[in-house]
């Protein structure tokens, strides 16, 4: 390093366009077969069909700097290809539910449950871009604040229409399924949570997961020719970009070009083995629980037996290409799941807790099974790892609790601990292929990790001091948490050692403020704040991703109309913020503008 800011080495648009679409319905029934036995079934169907636009404008390639200051350096452009990517989704996801209810005595009950549900995502992804290498343009960044400026030499030539020809088209095709099936059983007998002496639980329960994902890529040979009239420049700045900017015509494109490309078969074929993969997954779990309370102290133990067994089919790599080879990895694992808990009256409004547990955490399908999945829009592969390890943590937590205004309200200062075994991060690195640099990220495991932290809350859920119309009916809560991460793990044979996990905050804030309303019914104003955390983690720990810290407003409300009829409002993002995504903890990477977002639900119940 000497001594001067890193510079970028692309700029790009990345402007969407979205239209989304949301059908469904749930449908709930219950039948009293005798007094002390409940039978229920629902079943619930939902839709998302979501048409996407991309316009990208990539100035890429972007090398030798020659500073004029520390912050400020003078780059020569290497590339500039315009995008446009069409995407058509559909997300599918139903299922239901059928439940059973025996109280067998007053302290006693029985209950089994039975689930199924079918998750489906197909999405068409269309592609297509042009490229021009200029000679002579070049682009100064100016560094000196987090939110990077920047100001091309030739901006005309960087939008001359005629300077541009054909460099990719590809269509990408996604069917993927998830089918589980789900069964459990409990039994409780004096087992709530104002029980008094022995009380136990004990339960069962299993479910099979099959997911399936089949790509069907298509690779054309490179397009000849100009873009000529596909080619226009909107009269529009993008945001955070003030240039003007070359945008394709992909339905021109599709109608007059696309007819005439060949495909490229061996890179069609290879890329969509690739992103193949097939995975089922079974869990048999069984616990066990006891419980003694009196009217000062309440202590429960028990543990919980998990026997997962997997079996991955992961494309492989023969040579250079993927060719319909499936390597099958069978795995599982089986472990013992303690917990303990501990809560003391040291007077009518004061209380003590502590508690313990260890927990799992599994990989998810495709940190597995994948081999590499490509996505030409965000210029990622994203790849799996077979030998991925499930997360373990043991947990401790200790609290103070200060009760007043009748139980209404509660000041609490909390401590918590996290001993970490086998973390599971995502490593990013960086890799070209055909001129494009895509980041490329690999789940694995850390050799240690931790996170400790105090969180201090206090909330009124009916203030009583309060003059009339709020006496009783307005409340409020507020929550700060500070917490301490650390994680260790090996890249390129060195151990890496690290302040932080991902999407890890040092600072979380969260505050709201709420009225009553007749019949159960709610205003609600409600803000969460947190810190800066790390999004990605880089072989190299300075290009690391970390995202801004950032705040949003919600509010919400909730209108009886009726007992039988609901009406809820609800409004997300009320302020206005956006994300923003740093270069490690200082540059700005991009930023993406966040809109308002407003709901309405009607609930009729019968």
């Amino acid at each position: 390093w000497n001594g001067n800011a890193a510079m970028p080495n692309r700029v790009r648009t990345l402007n969407y366009t979205k239209f989304r679409r949301l059908f469904g319905g749930y449908l709930g029934l219950e039948y009293r077969a005798a007094p002390n036995v409940t039978l229920s079934a629902s079943a619930f169907a939902y839709k998302q069909v979501e048409d996407q636009t991309l316009n990208d404008y990539r100035v890429d390639s972007i090398a030798s700097p020659v500073y004029e200051s520390k912050t400020v350096a003078r780059m020569k452009i290497g590339v500039i290809r315009p995008f446009v990517n069409y995407d058509h989704f559909t997300t599918e996801f139903r299922g239901g539910l059928l439940k059973g209810k025996w109280d067998i005595d007053a302290a006693t009950t029985f209950e089994v449950r039975g689930g199924y549900g079918l998750s489906r995502f197909r999405n068409a992804d269309l592609g297509v871009g042009y490229t021009y290498s200029p000679t002579n343009d070049f682009v100064t960044f100016d560094m000196t604040q987090s939110r990077p400026t920047f100001t091309f030499s030739n901006p005309a030539d960087m939008i001359n229409i005629a300077n541009f020809s054909g460099f990719s088209a590809i269509d990408i095709y996604n069917d993927t399924d998830f089918e589980s099936f789900e069964g459990r059983a409990d039994l409780r007998h004096n087992y709530s949570g104002d029980s008094l002496g022995f009380g136990f639980a004990a339960g069962f329960d299993g479910r099979t997961v099959d997911a399936v994902r089949d790509i069907r890529n298509v690779t054309y040979n490179t397009p000849t020719g100009k873009l000529g009239a596909l080619g226009f420049v909107p009269d529009n700045i993008s945001f955070g970009f003030p240039y003007p900017t070359v945008h394709v015509d992909l339905a021109g494109f599709n109608g007059q070009v696309k007819p005439g490309l060949t495909v490229n078969n061996a890179t069609s074929l290879s890329a969509s083995y690739a992103s193949d993969y097939g995975y089922r997954e079974t869990i048999l779990a069984g616990y066990a629980s006891a419980m003694y309370a009196t009217d000062t102290l309440r202590v429960i133990g028990g543990v919980r037996l998990e026997d997962v067994d997997f079996r991955a089919k992961v494309p492989q790599r023969v040579g250079t290409v993927y060719n319909g080879t499936l390597g099958v990895y069978d795995g599982g694992y089986r472990y013992a799941l303690p917990s303990a808990s501990l809560t003391y009256d040291l007077s009518p409004e004061l209380r003590l807790r502590a508690a313990y547990s260890k927990s799992l955490g599994r990989p998810a399908f495709s940190d597995i099974a994948q081999a590499e999945l490509v996505n030409n829009e965000s210029l990622t592969i994203t790849k799996g790892n077979p030998d991925l390890k499930p997360r373990k943590a043991n947990n401790f937590d200790l609290a103070v609790e200060q009760y007043f205004n009748g139980g209404n309200g509660l000041v609490s200062l909390t401590g918590f601990y996290k001993k970490i075994d086998d973390e599971i991060f995502e490593l990013r690195t960086q890799q070209d292929r055909g001129g494009v640099v895509y980041d490329v990220t690999m789940p694995l495991n850390a050799t240690s990790a931790s996170l400790k932290g105090l969180e201090f809350q206090v909330m009124d859920n009916a203030i009583a001091w309060l003059p009339n119309p709020f006496k009783d009916k307005l409340g409020v809560s507020f929550n700060v948490a500070r917490m301490w991460a650390h994680m260790s793990y090996i890249s390129a044979g060195n151990t890496i050692e690290r302040d932080n996990l991902l999407f890890q905050p040092d600072w979380v804030i969260n505050a709201s403020m709420f009225y009553k309303l007749p019949g159960d019914g709610e205003v609600r104003l409600a803000y969460r704040w947190a810190d800066k955390n790390l999004n990605t983690v880089s072989a190299q720990p300075y290009a690391d991703y970390v995202l801004k810290a950032r705040g949003q407003m919600d509010a919400s409300l909730r209108l009886p109309i009726t007992p039988n009829l609901i009406v809820k409002l609800e409004a997300n993002n009320l302020l206005g913020n956006d994300y923003s995504m740093m270069h490690g903890y200082y540059s700005e990477r991009y930023t993406l503008t966040q809109d308002r977002k407003f709901f309405l639900e009607i609930v009729l119940k019968h």
